[in-house]
């Protein structure tokens, strides 16, 4: 990725704004005197309630309550369904950006750097407190970006999907098209950078568990991230062998 001065040159744009910039639709006259619910009278439940960000003038589906109306569980979303404005169209913008937010909930993991996490929380650190990272979560969001999300349109990631046990279960098949999968090698590349890795002893239920998986071994510091084989640290252990057939 490249940083960009001119953001309306940008492919992704990037907000920490807790999605502040959506706002309800303006109700539409004509729709009224067909009889349609005016949208400032429509329910925030993510049923009909329509929210447009006009400062990239797109639209979200209106089952995605996105951070600021779902507070508690989402820790980022990705948007890319733009629309036609009402007014003129904003001048030199890409015609394919897309925006993530990263919500506020992401920032209020007490976990926020593997680098820095002492070495006794490393043999009792749980898998899926991995994922309140914020770099995990932008990284999972990155992953959803089009065309490489081949499945969704637009992404919400809460705190309860795709977490550690379900990649356990997933088949190579369904693995291929999720972004969670690349997301957790991408953390266990990065573990195995300063030496710590999967232990290669641990049992089925010890992996299925998420919890105390890690071990340390100073051969696999600084990896060469460049090697076509990934580490053995990156792996799954000897007696691990996964129902989904993603092994």
């Amino acid at each position: 990725m490249t940083n960009i001065a001119a953001k309306e040159t940008a492919d992704v744009l990037i907000y920490c704004d807790n999605d502040d910039r959506w706002t309800p639709v303006p109700d539409d006259s004509v729709q009224t005197g067909y009889g349609i619910t005016p949208n400032s009278r429509r329910p925030d439940d993510g049923t009909t309630k329509e929210y447009e960000d006009t400062v990239n003038q797109m639209r979200r589906a209106t089952t995605n309550l996105g951070c600021k109306y779902q507070t508690g569980t989402t820790l980022g979303v990705t948007y890319s369904t733009l629309y036609p404005p009402s007014g003129p169209l904003l001048p030199n913008y890409n015609p394919r950006r897309q925006t993530i937010t990263i919500c506020d909930l992401a920032f209020e993991s007490v976990l926020t750097k593997l680098s820095t996490l002492p070495i006794a929380l490393w043999h009792t650190l749980k898998m899926d407190s991995i994922m309140l990272i914020p770099t995990f979560v932008l990284l999972y969001q990155l992953l959803n970006l089009q065309p490489y999300d081949i499945t969704a349109s637009e992404n919400r990631f809460s705190d309860d999907d795709e977490l550690w046990e379900e990649m356990y279960y997933m088949s190579a098949e369904e693995a291929a098209t999720h972004p969670a999968p690349y997301t957790w090698m991408a953390v266990l590349l990065y573990a195995a950078d300063f030496g710590w890795a999967l232990n290669p002893t641990l049992t089925a239920e010890q992996y299925d568990t998420g919890v105390n998986l890690w071990g340390y071994d100073a051969n696999i510091r600084n990896y060469n991230m460049q090697a076509i084989q990934e580490p053995a640290g990156a792996q799954l252990p000897a007696a691990v062998d996964a129902p989904g057939g993603n092994g």
